[in-house]
């Protein structure tokens, strides 16, 4: 019995009574013990059999009882005791307090496995879908959204309104270049190009067939191979359905059997061309289009010098300074100064994730080499060529 008891600090009911004792609290070293005012020890209860009587939401209130002490149950008044009591017993920690990090934890582990969703799930299951729709659902999804992406590029060229080139000897030409290709192709795919009268040096495919070239695309090319070559390339990306899977990926499935079925709104189709005008395909899939593109050129018996050009002169170098394979007589045309515009060839949504310029360059003068140039004609006649470049006028 101590002579100076300090004042209670909490309240003691020992479960066989039911009175109620004012107490005073002590954390001992193995667990907590309970003494009367005159000092006298109640109880003591090892800290891991403690157990809260209700949740514990907070500590402004802890009421206690102890695995063996039925009906026992003890309040402590006095805060920081509190404290220091559930450090060394962590079974009366607020639940927030112990389930914070278990949640949050899930948290971290639900994101990783929606970002893997992301990666690795979606742009999979986005590829089966574009391969198991039907063809005529793919044309649908590329009439709908192809005046939006006009639309989007006219005005990133500074243009109010979409205007789509249709001199008639230039379209005429155009639809030659096309038409051979496409036999090439032997696809069940109808191509459609057109020209859109910008002045940006870029090309794009949409899903079910449509291709867009732009005037500055072909105002800069100094051959009809190099826009065959362009041209066979973005037949490919049609072929392979890349620009179907893209968007399915890009906007999420119920956007693309909305387009397809008809039931979407105005602006659900914004959406659908922003994202054709923003989108960039893989390393894998500019390679596949560069394969096709190049067995559709020997198919056709044009050069694919042009396109080795094409990615030349990105690189920055000349096509003189390229090396040339057969049929490369037709690469070039009177007014032509490569490097001129190589400068101001801005393709990076274009090309943006592609392969390096000089691993295509390099792989398309690899084909050449290991193909027998017989038979190879200019993608158009000196007549055609300048009525195509002319499209616009």
């Amino acid at each position: 019995m101590v002579a100076d008891t300090p004042p209670p600090n909490g309240s003691f009911n020992d479960g066989k009574t039911a009175a109620r004792h004012e107490v005073r609290v002590v954390l001992g070293p193995a667990g907590l013990e309970i003494h009367d005012q005159a000092g006298a020890l109640l109880a003591a209860w090892p800290y891991d059999r403690l157990r809260p009587v209700d949740e514990v939401k907070d500590l402004s209130r802890l009421r206690i009882s102890c695995d063996g002490e039925e009906g026992a149950r003890l309040v402590i008044h006095d805060g920081a005791l509190r404290r220091d009591l559930v450090v060394r017993a962590p079974a009366l920690q607020p639940r927030r307090r112990r389930e914070g990090w278990r949640w949050l934890a899930y948290g971290g582990l639900g994101l990783v496995g929606m970002g893997l969703v992301i990666w690795l799930v979606i742009p999979t299951l986005a590829v089966a879908v574009s391969r198991a729709v039907p063809q005529s659902w793919e044309e649908a999804l590329g009439d709908q959204v192809y005046g939006q992406v006009a639309h989007i590029f006219a005005r990133m060229d500074g243009e109010k309104t979409v205007r789509f080139c249709d001199d008639p000897a230039g379209l005429a030409a155009l639809d030659r270049m096309v038409s051979r290709l496409a036999v090439a192709a032997d696809s069940t795919y109808h191509f459609q190009v057109q020209v859109l009268d910008v002045d940006m040096i870029n090309a794009v495919a949409l899903p079910g067939g449509r291709i867009i070239l732009f005037k500055g695309l072909l105002e800069a090319a100094p051959s009809p191979d190099m826009i065959a070559g362009i041209v066979a390339h973005e037949m490919g990306h049609v072929i392979e359905r890349h620009g179907t899977a893209g968007l399915a990926h890009a906007l999420g499935l119920g956007f693309f059997f909305g387009v397809v079925l008809g039931d979407i709104g105005s602006g659900a189709l914004v959406a659908g061309g922003e994202a054709v005008a923003r989108q960039s395909y893989g390393r894998d899939a500019e390679r596949e289009a560069d394969r096709i593109a190049l067995d559709l050129l020997a198919r056709a018996g044009i050069s694919a010098q042009g396109l080795g050009d094409f990615f030349a002169m990105i690189e920055g170098r000349s096509a003189d300074e390229s090396p040339k394979g057969d049929g490369s007589e037709n690469a070039a045309e009177e007014g032509s100064d490569p490097e001129s515009w190589a400068d101001q060839f801005n393709l990076e949504a274009y090309l943006s994730s592609h392969p390096s310029n000089r691993e295509r360059h390099a792989t398309i003068q690899a084909d050449i080499a290991q193909r027998p140039g017989v038979g190879l004609t200019a993608a158009l006649s000196p007549r055609d060529w300048q009525a195509l470049k002319a499209i616009c006028d």
